[in-house]
């Protein structure tokens, strides 16, 4: 089921239009955004796209998907050779119940945000199971195939064994972290997921994201990496078509610029 969470409107990042031109013409790149329930992705995904904390969080089921406007080389002067790019941020549910259900977001991404909170150790270990879901999440009822599916399923399974897309490790939280977080630990993982780079921040705080900072420095060279790694034609994809008929409404709701926020069961 797809359902708007979020009136239409403008909102920091994300105008309906630029410079006159509708934002269905420009090109728009996924972002998955994955860790725990509980660890603030909500939060995370809002303070991102909006500037402005999430009062209200509430339980995702599903995904819900919020879009942010960015310029590539943001600040420099390549800026003003770019067009803003549409970065769709899906939020999904960490609920375990719905995880054998979640693999049908897992397709035509552009990168990758694992999220794990700073003051739950278990949250950061985890990060590395859910880098093992999204890697085998064209494996699912695999124990129904026959031998020959099975030889097929692994030969595909050990030639992507790793993620081909930009990633970032975000830790949340930090204001209340009850002592500094183990950095040998964090780098370790963020070694084995691929992490291009990792961040520590408050989502309870707009300042930690504000343009000029170290969280917004990180992220702005993530979203470059995932505009370069897709102009390189590289992207995580699935044949799924169930997948692809419900985000594809995702999408065109997205790119008319008449939905801010959406949410997908």
């Amino acid at each position: 089921m797809l359902r708007s969470n979020v009136a239409a409107g403008n909102f920091p990042g994300s105008p309906s239009s630029v410079g006159g031109t509708s934002v269905s013409n420009y090109d728009s790149l996924r972002i998955l955004v994955l860790g725990d329930s509980g660890v603030g992705k909500s939060s995370l995904v809002h303070i991102l796209c909006h500037g402005t904390v999430l009062t209200n969080p509430t339980w995702t089921i599903g995904a819900s998907v919020e879009v942010k406007f960015h310029f590539y080389k943001e600040g420099s002067s390549e800026e003003a050779k770019q067009k803003p790019v549409i970065l769709e941020l899906f939020d999904i549910g960490g609920s375990l119940q719905h995880k054998s259900s979640r693999h049908i977001f897992y397709h035509n991404f552009h990168g990758v945000m694992f999220v794990h909170d700073l003051t739950n150790k278990k949250s950061l270990k985890n990060l590395l199971k859910w880098k093992d879901e999204l890697v085998n999440r064209n494996h699912e009822g695999v124990s129904n195939l026959s031998m020959d599916g099975l030889m097929r399923s692994y030969n595909d399974f050990r030639g992507e064994r790793y993620l081909t897309v930009p990633v970032l490790m975000v830790g949340t939280k930090s204001d209340i972290v009850p002592s500094p977080a183990r950095l040998d630990r964090v780098t370790s993982i963020g070694k084995e997921l691929g992490a291009c780079d990792t961040i520590k921040l408050n989502c309870l705080n707009p300042s930690t994201v504000q343009a000029g900072t170290s969280c917004a420095v990180t992220l702005s060279k993530f979203y470059d990496k995932v505009i370069e790694n897709s102009s390189s034609g590289r992207s995580h994809s699935s044949s799924s078509q169930t997948a692809s008929s419900k985000l594809s409404s995702t999408h065109s709701k997205l790119s008319s610029g008449n939905l801010t926020r959406i949410h997908i069961e």
